[in-house]
């Protein structure tokens, strides 16, 4: 009974409120399909200048922007009747509180919408009911959008460039076999890291006749599809190679821990029949620092040599791999100093185990001349696993370098 009461008070208030100058219209369109607005006005509230509240009708879905994130979900209309699906899916990005407060608010708001009309100045009203509140969310037309996605590449590097002003831009294109170009927008919800390339899956709006102060097209990040670290720019000293090149040394400790990945990253889907669940506890323990294990495991007796990756180039071959040494279930080094990326000067080629405590690793050796496919020279790596007080450790012992057989 209480709860009635309160309901009836409730909608007596609104009444009285609405008759002040805010009555909803009776007349109705004949369709929301295509229509597009922007909340400017919120029954007790007043929308945050900072953010953007906006509706897009299309058939029997409903999106739009809730302030910070964006949302999805369906409806339903009969005469000027207009209710939304309970279930509605949102992205994920965190904003300051207050956006995040008013968000929550108008998503409840918008599952407990009961009526709509449009006012004789053409704004659109929705009525809300909720458990003890009822209200009403008013927009204005917003630009007609419209909406299509693709696939792009970004380098690795920002340019300098000059838009209205001096400013550093992306670098994107839209085919693996074609050349850079300046970016001058900028894709929300992406964060940028310098270092690293991404394949990238973004939603593109375009808006007809924009305000004077925002861009016509709107880019929007969908997935990382794929981040790979750049081919690095080193002296002579510091080249990957080096280490192939000069005196052995020693760069496995005992006791060390299993090293991180250069950059945790997404394969694409074309690529990720390549990747394997691990099925042994070494597995899991390299795949729990974010490595993505794939080709087969080789064995001798205690001893075994695992493949993982950070990431894959855009002919789905590693990129950031690395080669983990494993006596009886305890990480015993790797057979190189650094992840390696295919067909670069020291990328691994095979490895053989010889028996169990005795490994040869082949290792690519490309000149600034040499064609991607075929390396000019190839370098074999002998190792020891050395066993001290019960503890294994993996120590390279000799390299040979010779050329390859044309």
């Amino acid at each position: 009974m209480k709860r009635r009461a309160t309901a009836i008070f409730l909608t007596i208030g609104l009444s009285c409120a609405l008759a002040g100058g805010r009555s909803i219209a009776q007349n109705t369109p004949t369709t929301l399909d295509g229509t597009n607005w922007k909340l400017t006005a919120w029954t007790g509230k007043t929308p945050l200048k900072e953010t953007e509240i906006t509706l897009s009708f299309s058939k029997s879905t409903l999106a739009g922007s809730a302030g910070c994130n964006r949302y999805n979900t369906g409806y339903q209309v009969a005469d000027n009747n207009l209710s939304v699906n309970e279930a509605i899916v949102t992205s994920r990005k965190a904003c300051p509180e207050p956006w995040m407060k008013q968000e929550a608010q108008f998503l409840t708001a918008l599952k407990g919408v009961q009526q709509y009309a449009i006012t004789g100045k053409g704004d659109l009203q929705l009525v809300y009911r909720g458990d003890d509140t009822l209200g009403i969310l008013t927009f204005t037309p917003a630009p007609k959008i419209t909406r299509s996605e693709k696939t792009i590449w970004v380098n690795s590097r920002k340019k300098p460039c000059t838009g209205v002003a001096p400013q550093e831009c992306l670098q994107i294109k839209e085919k693996p076999e074609e050349e850079w170009k300046l970016f001058y927008n900028s894709i929300e919800g992406f964060d940028f890291k310098p270092g690293f390339q991404y394949q990238l899956k973004v939603a593109i709006e375009r808006v007809e006749n924009p305000p004077a102060d925002k861009s016509a097209e709107e880019w929007k990040l969908l997935e990382i599809i794929s981040q790979t670290p750049e081919k690095a720019e080193t002296s002579p000293k510091d080249a990957p190679r080096g280490w192939l090149d000069r005196p052995l040394t020693n760069w496995n400790k005992t006791g060390a821990s299993i090293p991180k990945p250069p950059v945790k990253t997404v394969i694409d889907n074309q690529c990720s029949a390549q990747v394997r669940e691990g099925t042994t506890p070494s597995d899991k323990a390299i795949e729990k620092l974010g490595w993505l294990l794939y080709g087969a495991v080789q064995s001798y007796g205690k001893t075994s040599v695992i493949l993982a990756m950070s990431g894959v180039d855009g002919m789905c071959r590693p990129m950031g791999y690395q080669e983990f040494v494993f006596v009886d279930g305890k990480f015993v080094g790797t057979l190189s100093p650094r992840p390696m990326d295919s067909r670069t000067d020291g990328s691994s080629q095979r490895t053989i185990l010889q028996n169990g405590d005795r490994l040869l690793t082949v290792f690519n050796r490309y000149r600034d001349t040499d064609p991607l496919c075929c390396p000019s020279q190839l370098s074999r790596v002998f190792y020891q696993i050395e066993t001290k007080n019960g503890v294994s450790l993996v120590v390279p012992k000799e390299v040979v370098t010779e050329a390859t057989r044309s």
